[in-house]
């Protein structure tokens, strides 16, 4: 490939996520001046309170279940750590990278900044942040590839997602899965995530990984349908393969949380005929804010008052190793 060509590929690579997000805005911008901003703010107002409430419990849940991707990432590298300090670490920095984009990078640094002063050395956490990030990518692809195979089944609405579209879908997210059980099944094979190798989990461990990542995206899906019911006539399952395409799109692009990107998607995949489009937006608003931006002003003030020795000691302890599997200090 001519030299000026794969510079150009690069460019537009490393640049792919403005012109996303560039695209989204577009999309949904056209969204805010057909339906007044006027009339998104008084459909905000109108999502039921009950709503509200059972949105933020799943909320609280849908977090805790983030959690669970540090403790299970702990025992794959052999170590333990108070659970406080597990659940402070990993709320913190899944909130910031969820809404930072990268989060391979961000989610790092944050978890960096507890585990280090416990103990864990920078390739535990590295190994920690690998083994998280496959765990959330096969929870979302499997999720995904169920969403697309199920949904066919029934009546579809609209005219873009027709059902050998879905289904075509489904068969490469299988494919993909079948690739990766072949690296899991074949002994002594190791994966590469960024620079960080990693030895491929146990087979129990993988399907560990897969319920615990769709589980969280689950939840995350439940907590905009909850919002957002009011406002559309699909089922459930209709809605959780839209879901999950924006989801994984916007995400993919790697645009910060995948604002405007996943919004804009969900907006065109949604049929017209089923939607109040005002709700619709309202809703996605109001989910933005909900999972994405109250989780993520909490982090910074935990991440603030962890900064603090007192403060940290106080609440976790004094700063002491993390053990390995024989219970001896890791230093």
């Amino acid at each position: 490939m001519p030299h000026s060509v794969k510079k150009a590929l690069k460019l537009l690579f490393r640049y792919s996520s403005i012109l996303f997000f560039a695209l989204a805005i577009y999309i949904v911008w056209g969204q805010v001046k057909k339906l007044g901003i006027a009339s998104i703010v008084e459909s905000i107002f109108s999502i039921p309170v009950s709503s509200i409430v059972w949105a933020a419990i799943v909320v609280v849940i849908g977090y805790l279940a983030l959690s669970l991707y540090d403790f299970l990432a702990l025992k794959y590298i052999n170590k333990t750590m108070a659970p406080s300090r597990v659940l402070a670490a990993s709320m913190s920095g899944f909130a910031v990278s969820n809404n930072v984009g990268h989060a391979y990078i961000s989610g790092a640094a944050v978890r960096y900044d507890f585990y280090s002063s416990w103990g864990l050395t920078g390739g535990d956490i590295l190994k920690m942040i690998g083994f998280s990030t496959l765990t959330y990518v096969l929870g979302v692809g499997f999720l995904l590839d169920i969403s697309l195979l199920v949904a066919p089944a029934t009546e579809i609405p609209g005219e873009v997602l027709k059902p050998e579209v879905l289904y075509g879908g489904g068969a490469v997210m299988t494919l993909a899965f079948l690739v990766y059980w072949f690296a899991v099944i074949v002994p002594k094979r190791t994966l590469h995530i960024k620079k960080v190798v990693l030895p491929a989990p146990s087979k129990t461990m993988t399907l560990t990984q897969i319920a615990l990542g769709a589980i969280d995206m689950l939840l995350v899906a439940v907590v905009c349908y909850i919002v957002m019911q009011h406002s559309i006539k699909l089922n459930f399952i209709h809605f959780l393969s839209i879901f999950m395409i924006a989801q994984f799109i916007g995400l993919s692009t790697q645009v910060p949380g995948g604002i405007g990107v996943f919004e804009g998607l969900f907006l065109y995949l949604l049929p017209p005929e089923m939607e109040d489009s005002g709700g619709v937006m309202a809703s996605l608003i109001v989910f933005r804010i909900m999972y994405y931006f109250i989780p993520l002003a909490l982090a910074g003030l935990s991440i603030l008052a962890y900064q603090s020795r007192p403060i940290r000691e106080m609440i976790f302890g004094a700063d002491n190793p993390a053990k390995d599997e024989n219970g001896e200090e890791v230093l």
